[in-house]
């Protein structure tokens, strides 16, 4: 987990302070790298969904980060500094996900009831759907 959010350098410096031991960055990087290469069989053994289950509506979201390449600059660079400041030393990783959802339909009075953290109308939000 703190090689998502970090440069494998800082990661394992991170995780040697916490446990108290030394951690090696080339080991890291290589069970990481292993552990991608599994994860095109792990997807395909997944089971299908059951027909009629998923949402009416499909949702795909997409973030992209800077990812230091040199490990002397690792130390220097925060994982999410601008690409600017440091040209040259980056590669962008992105992370993907797709879900299906139902649609939640909901009037202005509803979102503002949520916003102020006022109790939903029952009787108005029944009277909505039998409409």
């Amino acid at each position: 987990m703190l090689g998502v959010d970090q440069a494998y350098d800082q990661a394992m410096q991170n995780l040697g302070k916490i446990l108290g031991n030394h951690f090696s960055v080339d080991t890291a990087e290589r069970i990481n790298g292993n552990m991608g290469r599994n994860a095109g069989e792990f997807l395909g053994d997944l089971p299908l969904p059951v027909e009629g289950s998923e949402g009416k509506l499909m949702v795909a979201t997409g973030d992209c980060k800077g990812v230091p390449l040199v490990k002397n600059d690792s130390q220097k660079v925060a994982a999410f500094e601008s690409a600017k400041t440091n040209p040259g030393n980056r590669r962008m990783a992105t992370v993907a996900s797709v879900y299906s959802v139902d649609p939640h339909i909901r009037t202005a009075e509803d979102i503002t009831a949520a916003l102020f953290r006022d109790e939903p109308d029952e009787d108005a939000a029944r009277n909505r759907w039998l409409s």
